[in-house]
Parts: C-alpha cells; sequence; structure tokens
C-alpha cells in the first residue's frame, strides 16, 4: 500500500515558507478491454500531444508484445504495433537471438522501441522507431553491443537509455565492464532521429567498483542513477560509501555524530554533453544529516530539495527536523542553501484527517531509559519513511513535493475441502 502526502513550499525573501496542500483526484471513466485482441494490459507506457499508449502482452506459443495507442480525450483505441513474439517480427527474432522487449520512449513526432538480444558472447541493445500512428519508420538496429565479463569478479557491463522530452536527444549509456577497486568509466552516445550518432565519448565516474565478498555477492547493477535534463546535460547521481581506511581515519579526528555522519553521502556529477566534461561535487552539511534528496532539474537551473536531521537534536541523524532547499551553480556547487523546520501546527496540519498517522503518526517510547512515546506532530518531526517522489514548479516561485510512504505486506489465504485436504 503506497500513501502520499503533498507539501507547498513558498520560497520568500531567502526563507522557506512550509504548508499543508490538501490533494483531490479525479479518476477517467472505467474502460473494459478484450484480452483476445491485444492481450493483459501491462502498463502504460507514456504520451504525446494526441495518444496514450500502453504496453499488453499476450501468452501462448512465446510471450507476444504490443504497443496500443489510446485517444487521450476519447480513450478510445487506435492503433497497435507488434513488437516481438508475432509472425510480423519473425525475421528479427531469427536474425537477434534472446531477443526481448526492454524500453520505449515517446516523442511528438516519433517513439524509439528499445530492445535486448544475448548470444554466448555478448550483451546488445537495440532500436526500432515508429510514427506517432504506430507504423514502422526505421527497422531494427543494433546500437551497441558490449562483451560479457571476462573475469567472474568484476562488474558487467552494463547498458541504459534516457530520454527527455523537452530536448527530443536520445542518451545511450554503458558503465564499462570494471576490475574490483577501480574507477567506473562510462560510455556513452546521444542518437539523432535517424539513429545516427552526434556526441559520444567515454568518461570516468566519481567511484570505485568495491568487488565481491562471500557475504555480499556480486553486484552487476548501475553504480549511479541517470537523469537526461531538460538543460541538455546528463546528471548523475552517486552514493559514496567509505571504504574500511577511510572510516578508520574518520573516526580518528572527528566527533561520533560526524563521524557517523560521514560514512555515506550522494555525490552529484554533470555531464555536459556538448563539451564531454563530467563535474562533481558531495552533498554533505555540517551538523545535518540529509535524507530524501531530490533534484529538480529546469532549463535554466537546478534546485535540490529533501529532508534534514538536525544533529544537535538527533546524535543519531535518525530524526526528520525539517525541510532543507538548495541551488546548484553552472560551476556545480551548492549555494544559496535554506533550512526550514517542521513545527507543531504544521504537522497537524499535514496529517488533518488521517486516521493511521494521526499528528504525523506514533514515535515509540523506551521503558529502559525512561522515555515515552510521543507523536511526530509534538516532537516537531516527520516520519523519515516519506520519500519525496517528485517536484513540481507553481506560481510565484512556489513547488509541489509529492511525497509517499509504501507498506508492502502479504495476505495467505488457506482452504480445506470436506476430507481435510
Amino acid at each position: 500500500m503506497k500513501k502520499a502526502a503533498l507539501i507547498l513550499l513558498i520560497l520568500v525573501n531567502s526563507s522557506l515558507c512550509i504548508h499543508a496542500q490538501g490533494l483531490i483526484t479525479k479518476w477517467s471513466d472505467k474502460i473494459e478491454l478484450h484480452n483476445s485482441k491485444d492481450g493483459f494490459f501491462s502498463y502504460f507506457l507514456g504520451e504525446n500531444d494526441d495518444y496514450l499508449y500502453a504496453y499488453f502482452k499476450k501468452k501462448g506459443v512465446g510471450e507476444r508484445k504490443k504497443i496500443v495507442a489510446f485517444d487521450k480525450k476519447t480513450m478510445k483505441r487506435r492503433f497497435a504495433a507488434e513488437v516481438i513474439g508475432y509472425p510480423s517480427n519473425s525475421k528479427e527474432s531469427k536474425k537477434f537471438k534472446g531477443l526481448d522487449y526492454y524500453k520505449t520512449i515517446i516523442y511528438d513526432d516519433v517513439i524509439y522501441a528499445f530492445f535486448e538480444a544475448e548470444d554466448q558472447n555478448s550483451n546488445s541493445l537495440l532500436v526500432k522507431s515508429f510514427s506517432p500512428e504506430l507504423k514502422v519508420v526505421d527497422g531494427m538496429k543494433v546500437i551497441t553491443s558490449q562483451p560479457k565479463r571476462r573475469q567472474r569478479k568484476n562488474k558487467e557491463a552494463d547498458i541504459f537509455v534516457l530520454g527527455n522530452k523537452k530536448t527530443g536527444k536520445v542518451f545511450i549509456g554503458v558503465e564499462k565492464e570494471t576490475k574490483p577497486k577501480t574507477n567506473v568509466n562510462l560510455e556513452y552516445k546521444v542518437l539523432n532521429s535517424d539513429f545516427s550518432v552526434s556526441e559520444s565519448n567515454e568518461i570516468t565516474l566519481p567511484i570505485k567498483y568495491k568487488g565481491t565478498t562471500w557475504l555480499t555477492g556480486s553486484s552487476d547493477a548501475l553504480s549511479s542513477s541517470y537523469e537526461l535534463g531538460d538543460d541538455g546535460n546528463v546528471h548523475i547521481r552517486t552514493k559514496i560509501v567509505l571504504d574500511k581506511e577511510q572510516r578508520k581515519e574518520n573516526k580518528r579526528k572527528m566527533s561520533k555524530e560526524d563521524y557517523w555522519n560521514s560514512l555515506s553521502y550522494p555525490m552529484l556529477s554533470l555531464l555536459n554533453l556538448t563539451s564531454g566534461k563530467l563535474i562533481s561535487t558531495p552533498v554533505k552539511m555540517d551538523g545535518k544529516s540529509l535524507f530524501s534528496l531530490y533534484k529538480m532539474v529546469t532549463k535554466d537551473k537546478t534546485r535540490l530539495f529533501g529532508y534534514y536531521s538536525d544533529l544537535s537534536k538527533d546524535k543519531k541523524g535518525a530524526d526528520v527536523h525539517g525541510i532543507f532547499y538548495a541551488v546548484l551553480s553552472e560551476d556545480y556547487k551548492i549555494r544559496d542553501v535554506v533550512f526550514s523546520n517542521f513545527n507543531k501546527k504544521l504537522m497537524k496540519e499535514l496529517f488533518k484527517g488521517d486516521r493511521d498517522d494521526k499528528d504525523g503518526g506514533r514515535k515509540a517510547g523506551c521503558c529502559l531509559i525512561g522515555k515515552k512515546g510521543s507523536t511526530h506532530a509534538n516532537d516537531e518531526t516527520m516520519n523519515s519513511d516519506y520519500i519525496i517522489e517528485q517536484a513540481i514548479e507553481g506560481d510565484n516561485g512556489s513547488v509541489y513535493l509529492f511525497t509517499t510512504k509504501m507498506n508492502n505486506y502479504s495476505v495467505t489465504t488457506c482452504s480445506t475441502d470436506a476430507n481435510g485436504n
């Protein structure tokens, strides 16, 4: 179950005003679909000016996959494209072994469908383009192929794709195969609409692959998260975790509170696709522990939002005492930092009518140290389980932060017949 809260931020004269904000949703009419026609609905892929696109699957002899376009105003089915597993795709499936659907990027004038293929020696990324009406524009083509891992202890090469509707660019990235205790290299190219390449380069990221242990096993996931911003640059976030020697050095020269706060922190990097240069900055604040960092990239600036814990109030840095705001300058330095504390009135208003988390939710006490239970509102804190998922710019410099928390649970139902089976 996912729960949402909406917070409104207004920046006035270098101070941050926080307001609780009501959230009203309106659902569309029910749409009935027949599985016999397109298969089973999986999820929505995205939209352009005229159509909303969805992904459908149909099982049988192999899995068949289809993209279906719906009119945005009437939600009537308009067009469909068979992308994998159908007789119309048989030549592609025979030519590229282990072919599977990967990702779709939707722009107003073109739709890119990306595929993965795998053989004994390599992993490949392929692309095929469609018109908004789902007619094939350019046939399937291999964009990049990466050899499989040469040594078991290495991090395997990882391919990913980014898009941005405002820039119209498609970014293809590859974190190259990496040996333990060496920095990860990123190889990239930017595609034109005809699949030709406009920019390409290889850079070194500010993170080392730690390698594998019998306890943690191997890690072939991406080392960082990536976003192709409205400014035409790639914004990279990397979690830096200190190694044993660095922890030992910090423990020797830091206070206990600063030491615990130094063990890991986010590193933000900007990759300029025109110059090929990478600049990075660590996100650390003296006396504060930061949570749920959200980066909002617009054409003219990059802003940071997140929660913070005041280490003078909570030495462990577990309680969330407020929201911080900052701007990343053109040289990627953190500027104009503003901290704004939560208060009792705000927490009560934000969770007004919430039966599960009244006054922000309960905070457990501890009989061993004589600490009584309380609520987040009374302590002027917020439950750190709420994650900032999205920020939307409003009028007059206001920003809406959408925060959610997830509770995962399972239900098992058992029954018996008359014979006890």
